[in-house]
């Protein structure tokens, strides 16, 4: 079996309004995979442009057993936090 706790910073580019860079901190644990399932999973989605090797919004949520904070962060922008950040200043 294959066990990888993931961890993932995703920094929303607000610096130039906040004085800082609000960081999001998400966390991800990988079920235990087989080969079989590894290579099921690569030759279903061909993640190899993907951070991570994964893509989450496609079939890649499949191989987390459990995923805390954003989703949003976790597939790229989020932006419900960058709207709060971006009010927050206006």
């Amino acid at each position: 079996g294959f066990h990888l706790p993931v961890q993932d910073h995703t920094q929303i580019p607000c610096s130039s309004l906040s004085g800082g860079v609000p960081i999001m901190k998400t966390s991800m644990i990988m079920r235990d995979l087989t080969d079989h399932e590894i290579h099921a999973y690569v030759d279903k989605d061909r993640p190899f442009n993907s951070c991570g090797s994964y893509r989450f919004e496609k079939n890649g949520y499949k191989l987390f057993k459990e995923t805390n904070g954003s989703l949003e962060a976790i597939i790229g922008l989020p932006f419900n936090e960058l709207k709060d950040t971006i009010n927050e200043h206006l």
